[in-house]
């Protein structure tokens, strides 16, 4: 902000002298050298709020509204209407009427903002005008708030974020959301009941006006103050946040930021973030926002604004990429996406890659994608529960094929072999038709194979259907990111670890059932030292099941030497395919 609002007032430079009749003196208090950007950035959005923010009104930055004089700002009142003047004058009246402080046009905004932001009169009108509810055309982006302690949906329009991340490289790598903008934070109390909503909406002049809606969806009218613990503190005046940070709540709405630092140590460090010009490709699974996204909102990253919201585009990106691996396109995912895909190419691939497919009996089959770097499979010596036949090596495939991304039911496995039954172990019933098929051994789970090839769609389809070998099963399970466990590499394992993907979208690796891979039990790689005795016919079984709880068996790099007519209620399959077409 501090480069646009100075390139602002550059051209309005004028030699020291006494002040024409008509301008105002503007007393900004508090001012250091540490804070005087940002409180001249409090002081701008008020004044723009105060002569108008329709589309129509005057633009403070870009007009003759404001002089200055060396370190002194002034308001020209013979620049705005002659109601605001007055207006103006009015706020100033009670000290001086040549002199206005930052602080006297604060306490009006307090008591006058709802007054002149003019937000909608109740969530339900604002829902009419945009039913941001369970409606697909939104990003929703759930987050934990530690500054205010509770729940809190975020939700912004996806055609918003587009028309953003079309001007992006034309406005200096900034996302600037067009006029109308609406970004919707509703909150929930641990219990998950509602609390309120609180409303961004882009107005006309560039800056951001903000609304709160009670649990009733009433306009809350009034300012509201927060103690330390995110508590609404009726005692304190004025719209603040926790750490006596009074302008970031309000500032943090504009299109341009203050210094990356706030003055005073605010509750939660910055809120500025930037859309980097390559954006990851993210899994955003409810483990992802839950530690992270909360985080990359509010981190001081950038001095470019709106940027506080460019964490949207990036999250926005991310969801078209997964959308489209997945094959759950929408025609308007489909519309945005093709509008993206010239400006974002180094992100979007282009829409006849395959990324996955459902073949004849519903299974959903997703690319995993050939490795572009050095990857490397098997443990370090330094992992304490590393094992001798697990040497560290290069990956030796090199090629890419598709994977199921669930193991087989046993629904699946019984439309081949309709008597069969997974059974129990312990009182744990494992023979649901949406639970992995178990109790296979190593011919079972290829004659299944088998049959998936002799099916005729298949077959016309061109896809030839077998069992992952055990590098390519590593190096699927990691995700393309050498993690140590399926989830990462952190121990103990989150909560969620057994109901989410890893990076690659594949599912169940973890507390599900071990897997049944086409190898042969022996040295990992040839040539260095194993377990297994010459000549073996063991089969190699890989992943972890729902009885295993120890680093050891839930490491990716696990290898377990079973014999091939073994069955066992922990051990289920994968199935591997080839799709030369799609390659």
């Amino acid at each position: 902000m501090r480069s646009r609002i100075l390139a602002g007032l550059a051209l309005l430079l004028i030699p020291t002298q006494a002040a024409p009749p008509s301008w105002m003196h503007v007393t900004i208090e508090g001012r250091s050298a540490e804070n005087s950007t940002y409180l001249e950035a409090s002081f701008f959005y008020q004044l723009q709020t105060l002569v108008g923010t329709e589309a129509s009104s005057p633009k403070v930055l870009d007009s003759a509204i404001v002089r200055r004089q060396r370190k002194e700002l002034y308001i020209d009142l013979n620049a705005v209407a002659p109601a605001k003047a007055a207006l103006l004058r009015n706020i100033a009246g009670k000290t001086s009427p040549v002199n206005i402080t930052l602080g006297e046009i604060a306490a009006y905004m307090d008591r006058h903002y709802y007054e002149l932001t003019r937000p909608y009169p109740n969530l339900k009108a604002l829902l009419a005008k945009h039913p941001y509810r369970d409606n697909p055309n939104w990003l929703t982006v759930p987050v934990d708030s530690a500054t205010f302690h509770h729940r809190r949906v975020l939700h912004i329009q996806k055609d918003r974020i587009a028309d953003a991340l079309m001007s992006y490289f034309d406005n200096k790598l900034r996302l600037i959301y067009p006029q109308g903008t609406v970004i919707a934070a509703d909150s929930f109390d641990p219990k998950g009941n509602f609390i309120e909503t609180e409303v961004l909406r882009k107005r006309g002049d560039t800056f951001w006006n903000f609304a709160v809606y009670d649990r009733d969806g009433a306009l809350i009218r009034t300012s509201i103050a927060f103690d330390e613990r995110g508590e609404v503190a009726h005692d304190l005046p004025g719209f603040h946040v926790p750490g006596s940070c009074a302008n970031c709540h309000r500032i943090d709405r504009l299109d341009f930021s203050g210094d990356p630092q706030p003055p005073i140590s605010a509750p939660v460090p910055g809120f500025f973030h930037r859309l980097p010009a390559h954006t990851p490709e993210i899994h955003l699974g409810p483990e992802y926002y839950d530690h992270k996204a909360f985080r990359e909102l509010t981190e001081a990253t950038s001095r470019q604004k709106d940027g506080v919201f460019g964490v949207y585009g990036s999250l926005f990106l991310s969801e078209l990429v997964i959308r489209k691996r997945l094959g759950k396109f929408t025609v308007d995912d489909r519309a945005r996406y093709q509008r993206l895909l010239p400006d974002y190419s180094d992100l979007l691939e282009a829409l006849d890659h395959v990324d996955s497919f459902t073949n004849s009996i519903g299974v959903q089959f997703i690319r995993i994608p050939a490795p572009v770097q050095r990857v490397m499979i098997g443990s370090l010596d330094a992992d304490p529960e590393h094992r001798p036949d697990e040497q560290r090596h290069p990956l030796r495939y090199r090629g890419t094929f598709f994977l199921d991304m669930r193991q087989v039911t046993n629904a699946e496995f019984r439309r081949f072999r309709p008597t069969h039954r997974s059974g129990s172990y312990q009182g744990k019933v494992l023979d649901g038709d949406d639970q992995p098929v178990a109790n296979l051994n190593y011919d079972d789970a290829q004659a299944f194979v088998a049959w998936l090839n002799q099916l005729p769609k298949e077959r016309a389809a061109g896809r030839i259907y077998r069992l992952p070998n055990e590098e390519e099963w590593e190096y699927a399970a990691q995700g393309g990111d050498g993690r140590r466990f399926a989830w990462g590499d952190e121990w103990p394992p989150p909560g969620s670890a057994k109901q989410f993907p890893n990076p690659f979208f594949l599912y169940g690796l973890t507390g599900s059932t071990r897997e049944w891979t086409g190898s042969i039990y022996g040295p990992y790689p040839e040539g260095l030292a194993s377990e297994a005795p010459n000549g073996s016919t063991l089969r190699v079984v890989r992943g972890s099941s729902w009885a295993d709880e120890s680093q050891k068996t839930l490491r990716i790099a696990y290898r377990i030497p079973t014999p091939p007519e073994e069955r066992s209620p922990f051990v289920g399959l994968r199935v591997a395919a080839d799709v030369p077409s799609l390659h």
